[in-house]
Formats: C-alpha cells, sequence, structure tokens
C-alpha cells in the first residue's frame, strides 16, 4: 500500500487490520476503530444492550478482534478502557448508564 492510500485508508476509517495474536495490545488506530464502532452501536436504537460489556464484545466481533485472553493480556487495560466508553456512549445516546457487571 503506498503512503497516499494508507492516508486515504485513514481518513476514509478503512485500514485493514488481522488481528493474528489476542495477547497483544491493539495499535492506537485500530483502538480508536473499536471507540467509533462502540459509540455508533450506542447510537442504534435498535439493540437493546443488556450492558456495556455486550456492545463492547459486539463491537470487537464487528471488527473481527478478539477479546483479551486473559486479566493478566496487555490487551485487558483496553478492554477495560472500552468498557467505560461504552458506559458513557450509552448514557448520552440513551441517558442509561448500563449495567458493568
Amino acid at each position: 500500500m503506498k503512503l497516499k492510500t494508507i492516508k486515504e485508508a485513514k481518513e476514509k476509517n478503512e485500514i485493514d487490520f488481522k488481528d493474528t495474536d489476542p495477547s497483544k495490545e491493539l495499535p492506537e488506530l485500530i483502538a480508536k476503530k473499536v471507540e467509533r464502532k462502540i459509540k455508533d452501536g450506542a447510537k442504534d436504537y435498535s439493540q437493546e444492550w443488556k450492558d456495556s460489556i455486550k456492545l463492547v464484545d459486539w463491537a470487537l466481533d464487528e471488527l473481527n478482534i478478539s477479546k483479551p485472553i486473559s486479566v493478566s493480556s496487555p490487551r485487558w487495560p483496553q478492554y477495560l478502557e472500552f468498557i467505560g466508553s461504552a458506559t458513557e456512549a450509552m448514557h448520552k445516546a440513551r441517558n442509561d448508564f448500563g449495567t458493568v457487571v
């Protein structure tokens, strides 16, 4: 992929990411993509999210990204941040904090 093509892909949010090692932390650009997916999911009123975790798991699944393998995984802190973001996004979109288990 040429530099110009990468820049255009970033602007269009079309970065292709293959999650080959779920034990590693997600790159910043991909983590931001997950955050956007979470916000979009929170605004989807056809979905009735049971809790913030369900929203996060849905976003990761939609992007073909694995959840952290264990709490000792470098990806675990990101997962916790995603849950916090999902709670905030649900509150803003629906005036509901959801349930964080």
